[in-house]
This record gives C-alpha cells, sequence and structure tokens, in this order.
C-alpha cells in the first residue's frame, strides 16, 4: 500500500502529535532504579531509547546510569515528552511545571483519577483546563501509555514491549491493558506494529487525535480502534472518515447486549448504546467486529490488502480439499457474501485445466493442489464478476512451489486470502512471504472466511462513504425535505415535552408522511359529529400526550362502523384516563405490513435513526436498523435494504422506495431540530395506498440553542 498525503483538516493535530510519538528527548518524572517500582520499569523499557532520557528524582543523582534531575526545570534541554508517574496529587503540579519549562507533550501513567471519584474527576478537570491554557499535549490519565517501535519509543512500564517490531498496524485502544494484549496478538501473527496506544482517560489526546496523526503517517497501513465509551460521538465519526478514506479502519465497541425491549413503543426502548455505536461507527468507514481477537484478525488482512469499493464483491473459491471449501462457501453465504457464477468462457478455461469428476464451478474444487492449480486460480481472478479470491491447499508436496509461484504473481490476482493447514512453522514462514505480497494467509477454513468478510465489507463502507460524498457535492437543498414546514409545526405548539397523536401526525405531515384523515374532539358531541363525517369503519382514540401505550390502557377502539359501536368506544376510551378526555377520530386504514420509524438523540453519537417490523411484529425480536443523521438518499436506501428479505418482498418495490424517501426525511427532520428528542412512529403501515403512520410519539426538549446538526452523513 503506497502511503498517502495527510487530510489538511489534520495539520494542525499532526503538529502537535510528533514530540508525543516521535520525541528526541524523553523525561522520566518519577523515575526510580528499583525495578519494581513504575518508574523503575519504565526506566528498563526505555534502556533501548536512541535520544536523550533525564530521570527526574529529587532524591538521587544517578538513576540506570544517567544523571537525574531534580525537576524539569533543570533538565539541560526541554524535553520532548514526560512520562509521568508520581502520585495523583502531585500529577497537576508536575505538568505545570513541564508547560512551563517547554516540554511538548506528557503521558500519565498515574491512576486515580475520574475513574476514582469526584475528586478524581475535579483534579482530571484541572489537567483537562491546563492543557488547554498551556498547549501541553497529555495522553491520558490512567494508560499504560504507548509503543512507537520505528522510533524505538516505549513509553510504557510493561516489561517485554521491547521485542515489539515496526511494522504497519497501528492500535488506539481506550484500556491500556487491551492495547498491550493487542500489540503482543499482532506480533503472534507475524505483524509489526507502526503505533500502540493506550488513550486511557483522554484528559486531551483523544482517538480522533491519534486518528488524525495515524491517517498521515505511512508507516501505518491499517488501524485497530478499542472502543468503550465514546464522548463525543460525532468528532469520532469525522476522524474515522478521514481516515478510512486513504487506510483500513477496524473498531471493536465494548458494550454489546440487548438493545432493549423491542416490543415497547418508544424507540429509545429499541436502541441500545452498542447499536448505535455500531451503527455510527459503520457509517463513518469502520468495519466493526465484536470481540479482540477478530479485532486483530480482521486488522491483520486488512494492513495487508485491501478490495476495491462496492455495493455488492463477488468472491471466487479455489480449493484443493472440498471439505475445507464447503466450511469456506457456508460461512460466506451465511455472512451474505456473494459467490458469484463464473462466465463460460472462465468455466471454459477450468474445464481444460482439470478432470472432468472436478467441481468446476464456484467454489472449484481441484481435488487437491495440482500442476495446474496457478492456472485455475489465474482463471477465476480474471473473470469478471471476481472482486476478490480465497485459495484453500493443506500443507503437502506441492504447496511450497504453490506460495513461490502466489507470491510471483500475486499482482495480478485480485485481493486473496490464502488459507492451509499444517506445522505453524510452515504457516508462520509463508505468511511472513505472501505478506509482503499482499495475500494474507490463516489457518483454519473460518477464519479465511471472516478475513474475507473484513474486505468485502470496507469495500462497501467505503462505496456508501463515496455515494454520500457524491450527493452532497450536489443540491444540498434535497438534504432537508420538509425541514421548514416541520419548523412550522413545532414553532406553533406550546410548552415542551410529548407532543399528543394529533400535534404528532402534523409534524409528520410536513415532512411527507401520509396520515388518516382524523379529527380532534374535545367533547362526545365533537365524537358524533366526526362520526357522521368521517368514512366508515373508523378508529376512536383516547388523545392525551402523557398516555404513549394507549391500546394498553384501553385506549383505542377499532372497527367502529354503527351508533351503537361508537357509544361502546367512547365509553371505552374515556374509562382509560381519569382526567377529562378529548378524542382522536380517525378513518381506519386498510391491513397491511407493519413498520415501526422512529428516531432519538444519543447522548454521544447525536441524531439517530430505526427502522424495523412494528405493530405486532416488534415482538418477534428482530433487531432494527439503526444509522445515524441526517442519512444521504443511498444511505437511506441502504438501510431498508438491510431489512429481512421477506419483509421487503411483502411490501413490494413502490413500498420499499416510498420507506427510503421517508427514513431519509426523518433523519432530515431530526438533525435540523435538536429539540426534537424522540420520534416513535409505530406502526407505519404499508397499505395499497402507500405508506401510512397509524400513530406518532413526539417527545420535544427545550432548544440547544447550538442550532441544527450539521454533520454530514
Amino acid at each position: 500500500m503506497s502511503p498517502v498525503e495527510p487530510p489538511a483538516q489534520a495539520e494542525m493535530t499532526r503538529r502537535g502529535l510528533t514530540r508525543l510519538f516521535a520525541p528526541k528527548s524523553i523525561a522520566v518524572v518519577g523515575a526510580s532504579a528499583d525495578p519494581e517500582k513504575a518508574g523503575g520499569a519504565l526506566m528498563t523499557v526505555l534502556a533501548g531509547f536512541p535520544g536523550a532520557i533525564y530521570p527526574i528524582n529529587r532524591s538521587a543523582d544517578m538513576i540506570g546510569g544517567k544523571t537525574a534531575y531534580p525537576d524539569v526545570d533543570s533538565t539541560p534541554e526541554p524535553a520532548d515528552l514526560a512520562i509521568v508517574a508520581v502520585p495523583p496529587s502531585a500529577v497537576l503540579g508536575v505538568l505545570e511545571q513541564s508547560a512551563h519549562a517547554g516540554v511538548g507533550a506528557a503521558v500519565i501513567c498515574t491512576g486515580g483519577f475520574a475513574e476514582a471519584g469526584e475528586e478524581g474527576a475535579a483534579l482530571q478537570h484541572q489537567i483537562h483546563e491546563l492543557s488547554r491554557r498551556t498547549g501541553l499535549r497529555v495522553l491520558g490519565p490512567n494508560t499504560s501509555g504507548f509503543v512507537a517501535p520505528w522510533q524505538l519509543v516505549h513509553a510504557t512500564f510493561m516489561p517485554g514491549v521491547a521485542e515489539l517490531r515496526p511494522g504497519h498496524v497501528a492500535i488506539i485502544a481506550q484500556s491500556g491493558g487491551v492495547n498491550l494484549a493487542a500489540s503482543f496478538m499482532t506480533a503472534q501473527r507475524g505483524l509489526g506494529l507502526s503505533l500502540a496506544v493506550g488513550i486511557g482517560n483522554a484528559v486531551d489526546v483523544d482517538f480522533a487525535d491519534v486518528l488524525d496523526h495515524v491517517a498521515s503517517d505511512p508507516t501505518t497501513h491499517a488501524v485497530a480502534l478499542h472502543l468503550e465509551g465514546v464522548a463525543d460521538g460525532r468528532r469520532l465519526m469525522a476522524a474515522i472518515r478521514r481516515t478510512a478514506a486513504i487506510k483500513p479502519v477496524v473498531a471493536m465497541k465494548v458494550g454489546r447486549s440487548d438493545i432493549g425491549e423491542f416490543a415497547q413503543s418508544h424507540t429509545g426502548a429499541m436502541v441500545g448504546d452498542w447499536a448505535v455505536a455500531k451503527a455510527a461507527l459503520e457509517q463513518a468507514g469502520a468495519v466493526v467486529v465484536e470481540n479482540l481477537t477478530d479485532l486483530v484478525d480482521a486488522v491483520a488482512v486488512l494492513s495487508t490488502t485491501r478490495m476495491r469499493p462496492g455495493a455488492r464483491s463477488g468472491i471466487g473459491i479455489v480449493t484443493g480439499q472440498a471439505g475445507p471449501g464447503l466450511i469456506i462457501t457456508d460461512a460466506l453465504a451465511a455472512a451474505g457474501i456473494d459467490v458469484p457464477a463464473l462466465l463460460p468462457e472462465t468455466k471454459s478455461v477450468i474445464e481444460s485445466l482439470l478432470p472432468p469428476l472436478t467441481y468446476q464451478a464456484n467454489p472449484v474444487d481441484t481435488g487437491r493442489p495440482g500442476e495446474t492449480f496457478v492456472e485455475i486460480l489465474q482463471a477465476v481472478g480474471n473473470d469478471p464478476g471476481i472482486d476478490g479470491m480465497i485459495v484453500y491447499a493443506l500443507q503437502e508436496h506441492g504447496t511450497r512451489d504453490l506460495v513461490e509461484t502466489l507470491e510471483r504473481d500475486a499482482h495480478s490476482l485480485p485481493p486473496t486470502v490464502f488459507v492451509t493447514g499444517g506445522p505453524g512453522a510452515e504457516i508462520a514462514s509463508q505468511r511472513a512471504q505472501l505478506a509482503d505480497k499482499g495475500i494474507w494467509t490463516v489457518d483454519a477454513p473460518d477464519r479465511g472466511a471472516f478475513a474475507m468478510d473484513c474486505l468485502v465489507t470496507d469495500a462497501r463502507v467505503r462505496h456508501l462513504h463515496a455515494a454520500a460524498v457524491d450527493e452532497h457535492a450536489g443540491d444540498q437543498s434535497t438534504n432537508r425535505p420538509g425541514a421548514e414546514e416541520a419548523a412550522m409545526q413545532i414553532e406553533g405548539l406550546t410548552g415542551h415535552g410529548n407532543l399528543d397523536e394529533a400535534q404528532g401526525k402534523a409534524v409528520l405531515q410536513a415532512i411527507g408522511f401520509a396520515t388518516p384523515r382524523r379529527v380532534v374532539c374535545d367533547e362526545t358531541t365533537d365524537v358524533e359529529a366526526a362520526f357522521v363525517r368521517l368514512a366508515k369503519p373508523v378508529v376512536v382514540k383516547l388523545l392525551d400526550a402523557e398516555v404513549t401505550h394507549k391500546s394498553a390502557v384501553g385506549g383505542v377502539h377499532l372497527n367502529v362502523s354503527t351508533e351503537a359501536d361508537l357509544q361502546v368506544a367512547l365509553a371505552a376510551t374515556g374509562a382509560a384516563t381519569s382526567g377529562t378526555p378529548r378524542w382522536l377520530v380517525e378513518e381506519q386504514v386498510g391491513d397491511g405490513v407493519e413498520l415501526i420509524l422512529g428516531g432519538v438523540r444519543d447522548g454521544s453519537f447525536g441524531a439517530t435513526v430505526a427502522l424495523g417490523a412494528g405493530g405486532t411484529g416488534v415482538e418477534w425480536g428482530q433487531p432494527p436498523i439503526v444509522r445515524t443523521a441526517p442519512l444521504t438518499r443511498a444511505g437511506a436506501e441502504e438501510a431498508v435494504a438491510s431489512m429481512p428479505p421477506a419483509l421487503l418482498d411483502a411490501m413490494g418495490p413502490s413500498a420499499v422506495k416510498e420507506l427510503a424517501d421517508l427514513v431519509h426525511r426523518l433523519g432530515a427532520l431530526l438533525a435540523t431540530h435538536p429539540e426534537v428528542r424522540e420520534i416513535d412512529v409505530n406502526p407505519l403501515r404499508s397499505t395499497d395506498q402507500g405508506l401510512v403512520a397509524l400513530d406518532a410519539v413526539i417527545v420535544l426538549d427545550d432548544a440547544t440553542g447550538a442550532g441544527p446538526e450539521r454533520n454530514q452523513p
């Protein structure tokens, strides 16, 4: 992978982190001659650093054969980096002195700050203010530090990090422990590191800062992120977008769990933090995985090769053994990855190279690797429907020749994953041999399928990002459909909190939703008059903004066709409230597929849209499709296309197209109006006349004063 120029918007950040991650001199504050202490372990691990090291300790003259200094002011020159290993109460003073002395950056290895309670949080806030005031870049606190093997900087107290070799994988982890664990896991796969950082409490330097730094670093070919909490999701998304446009980003978000009671009507119950984070990270361009092993394996393959962007990618499979080939094929199918039929011309070439009893479609089963194996690979790889390839061959006679041929001809093949079984030393040697040529090697069929899934996902998210950029280069006015009309509806409402159903539907109508013909009634005589005017049957509903589960309390009465039905409905719905009842009388809509469409405002990632099966179908437990807002039209279409195929088939093409338009419009409303905290349209029914919103819950907050969210999707 060739290095690329850094994004212009990251230029200031890049300069600011050079003294942190590529220092020419280091001060160890709290240095010790005792290797059992953190300051002593740091001195031991830093022994290979080629620049100046200044131990800081008031009680020592020499530490580790180096002159010790009482404070950072006393060093012969201002250190680029200060590694701080002193008690929490002393940290602020050390940082003040470091900033005054001209130190460029500091790593705070000490814990006991925001993670330890109110007193620690207050101290951490003071450090944050100092960093802003002085310009001192601060990593941590509560971090194990970082490792930058190309610069021979091992700014951590863990023994063994000096053995981590330089390479092309960057790791940015919230946890220092995870950072180090992932670093050694990466080394076990034969790969080196460009940078491995434990963010810790991120009082100053955060994920976005480090992402921009590694995006501009030519030694970094792929980036792995380990996330726990995310303070500013939109800032993180923007940094991932900038990075993923030029090199792959893989992310693991801790906290995957049940996303809530999907049967509840409020959209907030549908969407958990992990679901929102996953959607946001993918929209930004990251490949999202679920565990640490997958994180390391994904960044490994993506640091080696990358597939061209595409909405869908076709994968060719060539195997020397049928059983492993079946495992690979089954895993790709389960992941929804295309294994397309080969062109007749390709099949003709394969037929000339294989005996007749072999399987010659896609996958191609050669029986075992033979003399024509590489020619078959080239034939499959040259097929225009193939964007990537998985090759399986056990370690047997001829495999070494196969590997040498793969190495020689890798440039003529599409992105390829080589899967093999045999002695570990042989596989490790071949992995190193092929990785430099852009072919990643794994030792199990399922891991080969996983590696290809990562390549396909990366290609898909890049395609979606390119589509979003193209759309936003066009007419910006199309990205806020109905915004002005909705604003008039919202601004005309008094107070804040839940809107009643009639008010909510008026807002939805303003942005293009169809709703049933209806009448708001304050008295029973109004209900009777509405019954006469509207087409039968009608639905009689309790109209009360505080009752969001009307059906559960008897506040909805269907199929009201006669005067007798109407009196029963009035009595039943009136009894559903302890206050003075009001009613909404609507023309009843015909049967159809029911959906739920809504949005919430996530504390980190902002406006979020959720889409799934609605009405009683919510109880199926099918997880919703979640996306951050606003969405482009292409993004809305992709979200709808991600729903269960059976549901889309039941709706029909016209309703699917209309649904994508409504998703786009709802996302625009949420992005334009920060005072809208939650929207819930359940059910949104697909009928012969189109999609109709049968219920609406909208919750307003006080306006933030910050104006509409300006984020690009």
